[in-house]
């Protein structure tokens, strides 16, 4: 049987080009972090998870199950496989970076809603893809299993019409 959707928050980055645990830092009398949390968990979906490393904000309690990422020095395609393993069923899955404070749930349900068989549905900021993406796993979950590195499932520019949809946010 099939689980309804799934959002996935990616939050077990190595922060190469921020210097310091950016997902903690203060924003607004929050940790950028929690402002993330608290603008996409509440919608209709069943599961929500966080994909963290093993230490940091795993050990902090958000309310939110984790999925621990072993090895995150592999890029962000080791967190994408982890969630993917953990949600194989899930009718989608929305994958959202954590330091993403401005998505927000009615965001994450447009691209549900878009996001229908054999179809990705990407964000478009600018004429650039980026997160949140929705990947209908079922038809996807060997090339996402298959990612490497430090990028994440994107659209193939060779896929045909209809394969990828994209919604500006």
């Amino acid at each position: 049987m099939i689980d309804s959707d799934s959002v996935v928050v990616l939050a077990a980055g190595a922060v190469k080009r921020f210097g310091d645990k950016k997902l903690l830092q203060d924003v607004c009398g929050m940790p950028l972090f929690s402002l993330t949390l608290r603008n996409v968990r509440t919608g209709p979906w069943q599961t929500f998870i966080v994909v963290s490393e093993a230490s940091g904000l795993a050990d902090r309690d958000t309310g939110v199950p984790k999925v621990i990422n072993r090895d995150p020095s592999q890029g962000m395609s080791s967190s994408i496989r982890c969630a993917v393993e953990a949600l194989s069923s899930s009718a989608r899955i929305v994958f959202v970076n954590g330091d993403q404070p401005l998505v927000r749930a009615e965001h994450i349900e447009r691209l549900i809603a878009r996001c229908t068989p054999g179809r990705i549905c990407a964000t478009r900021v600018n004429g650039e893809t980026v997160t949140p993406v929705c990947f209908p796993p079922k038809e996807f979950y060997g090339e996402l299993r298959a990612l490497r590195g430090d990028r994440g499932g994107q659209a193939d520019p060779g896929q045909p019409p209809g394969g990828c949809c994209f919604h500006r946010r």
